[in-house]
């Protein structure tokens, strides 16, 4: 620009190749007379690569799996305040689990906590890492309002307060029945890194029991797991990385 002061500019050359590059920079004045500058070496400008920090590890028993939770105030007591919600993240090895994280501020507070699921592994006893990161997983969800019609699938919660049970073309209509009164999350879990949480179903009250009813379509079959809240595995002992 002819300020006098200079200005930026941007040039993206799209037919570049890749190595060690050169040009020469052409100055037009207003009068039209030319001169060139250079020549000058560019280098390549690779995107960073998102860049994760660990802030905790801890121990899981997931011989079989489970729904695990982890509270703000475990993490508070490891020392582990004011942590940005939109970035944390749990990993198990090389895999990311997916979070069912809704937290009431944009850190995590008092009376917030992280779910997670972990699918069956071989050991008994796994390291897990708390880390921030950009573009964490999150779980998904999933209608499964109850229809009024159809075969009905029906099945009864085991002593570990959880129903596994797979949704299928056959039924329409699922009962779930036998849970008490903490509570009950239902997953799909077919993708066992990354679950959807069914919503909208309907809780029917019996005495001394609470049972639930929904419906479920996928195009093919989904394996799902309906978990007291009771049931939901604690996870207090945390360490430094």
């Amino acid at each position: 620009q002819g300020t006098g002061d200079g200005a930026s500019y941007e040039w993206l050359d799209s037919s570049a190749g890749d190595g060690e590059l050169f040009y020469w920079l052409e100055d037009v004045s207003w009068s039209f007379r030319s001169e060139y500058h250079g020549p000058f070496a560019v280098e390549e400008v690779k995107e960073e690569e998102d860049s994760e920090t660990v802030l905790a590890r801890f121990e899981v028993d997931a011989v079989s799996a489970g729904l695990y939770r982890i509270s703000a105030n475990s993490l508070a007591k490891s020392g582990l305040g004011q942590i940005d919600a939109n970035r944390l993240a749990i990993k198990v090895g090389t895999n990311e689990a997916a979070l069912l994280l809704i937290p009431s501020e944009e850190t995590l507070q008092p009376g917030d906590s992280i779910l997670f699921f972990l699918p069956e592994t071989s050991e008994e006893r796994t390291t897990a890492e708390i880390v921030l990161k950009e573009n964490p997983k999150r779980m998904g969800w999933a209608y499964a309002a109850p229809q009024p019609d159809g075969a009905l699938w029906t099945g009864v919660v085991r002593t570990d307060g959880t129903l596994p049970f797979e949704v299928t073309a056959d039924w329409q209509r699922y009962l779930l029945m036998g849970f008490n009164k903490s509570g009950t999350i239902v997953l799909d879990i077919s993708d066992p890194w990354a679950p959807l949480v069914l919503f909208d179903y309907a809780s029917l009250e019996i005495p001394g029991q609470l049972g639930i009813y929904l419906s479920y379509f996928v195009e093919h079959s989904a394996d799902c797991l309906a978990i007291q809240v009771d049931a939901i595995r604690e996870i207090s002992e945390i360490r430094a990385p």
